[in-house]
């Protein structure tokens, strides 16, 4: 695509909550870097330096509750100069899409647990986990990050997942420097 305009609206309280603007611009840069991690990871179809036209748009509608109304709008460019553009509609409960969010928190925290290590040369085993600090930020994108943060995207979220996966197994973390560490 050349374009791609989202338009959300939900009444529960993530539309109350990005209905302010720190909130609101944390989500919009999550969802733009997904769209350049999109342009910047297919040099087929998208050169140096080109970029989408992109724009994010969500409202608060109290009435309509737990409902998430969704509208994607992408535009291509299409033989002899035109233009197409494919419109996708979805309403479902935004609850319902949060709920694997938290079985996978509780599957997480109850892992974390079970997780045991021991200094080299040192028989007692400890556990680094007993109290997972990081469990509120495995979450979506509810709170705005700190101004100072640099890391706002999905893509730089998961590989932090995924470097903290690769430390429970005792594998070789990737190094990221967009990634967000304590």
């Amino acid at each position: 695509p050349t374009a791609i305009v989202s338009y959300n609206h939900l009444g529960n309280n993530d539309g109350m909550n990005l209905s302010a603007p720190q909130t609101f611009r944390s989500k919009e840069i999550s969802k733009s870097n997904v769209v350049d991690d999109m342009v910047s990871s297919n040099v087929i179809l998208y050169g140096p330096g080109e970029h989408l036209d992109h724009v994010v748009v969500i409202k608060y509608v109290p009435y309509v509750g737990d409902s998430k109304r969704a509208m994607d709008e992408y535009t291509s460019e299409i033989f002899m100069g035109g233009k197409s553009t494919i419109v996708l509609r979805n309403t479902c409960e935004d609850s319902l899409l949060a709920a694997s969010l938290i079985l996978d928190l509780v599957l997480l925290a109850e892992l974390s647990t079970r997780i045991q290590l021991k200094k080299e040369g040192e028989i007692p085993l400890f556990s680094p986990y007993s109290n997972y600090s990081e469990l509120p930020h495995e979450s979506a994108a509810g709170a705005a990050w700190p101004a100072n943060s640099e890391c706002t995207g999905e893509a730089e979220g998961h590989a932090g997942e995924h470097n903290e996966g690769m430390r429970w197994t005792g594998s070789r973390e990737q190094h990221d420097p967009r990634v967000r560490v304590k």
